[in-house]
């Protein structure tokens, strides 16, 4: 288990085999917002989760926000 949701995003993009850009523009934000997340440890807002859930509608919001479960649905 990931213990932090910054850890569990990086999770996410590297489970994808694509870079922090790539992810970044899926949901619709910058590199940069991400990477001075990442580097500050502040967890993400409500709106990057929105965006996350949004562009990857198989990823577990529990498991993202929580760290509890999968990371991808039961389909």
């Amino acid at each position: 288990m990931q213990n932090t949701v910054n850890e569990r995003i990086r999770l996410i993009y590297k489970s994808l085999n694509i870079t922090l850009k790539s992810f970044s523009n899926t949901i619709g934000i910058s590199e940069g917002t991400l990477k001075s997340m990442f580097n500050r440890g502040t967890n993400p807002g409500f709106e990057i989760l929105e965006k996350i859930a949004n562009a990857y509608p198989d990823i577990s919001m529990d498991w993202l926000v929580t760290g509890n479960g999968e990371m991808l649905k039961d389909k």
